[in-house]
């Protein structure tokens, strides 16, 4: 398919295949390498199915449907706020 395979994040590595979030590679690519874009297992899955079918693929369509969302593995806890009106005039709205 083209692409290369690297263990280290050089210079010239462009996506971050990410198994699982709470790793040093991926930490390192979220605040240090805005360059880099990570990515779903499903982007490598859809490039090979089209390029085994010998379909066209529309890489720019197929980054942004398997680019990781931002705040994806977020995850906050919120303590005294039991003023839901409060809450609903803030930022976050309590269902």
């Amino acid at each position: 398919m083209g692409a290369v395979h690297r263990y280290d994040l050089t210079f010239d590595v462009t996506h971050l295949i990410v198994g699982a979030y709470d790793t040093p590679k991926y930490r390192y690519v979220a605040q240090q390498r805005p360059d880099v874009r990570p990515m779903t297992i499903g982007w490598i899955e859809a490039m090979r199915e089209l390029w085994m079918n010998d379909q066209e693929i529309d890489l720019e369509a197929l980054e942004k449907e398997h680019t990781l969302p931002t705040l994806h593995s977020l995850k906050f806890s919120m303590t005294g706020c039991d003023d839901r009106k409060m809450l609903r005039c803030g930022y976050l709205t309590v269902c």
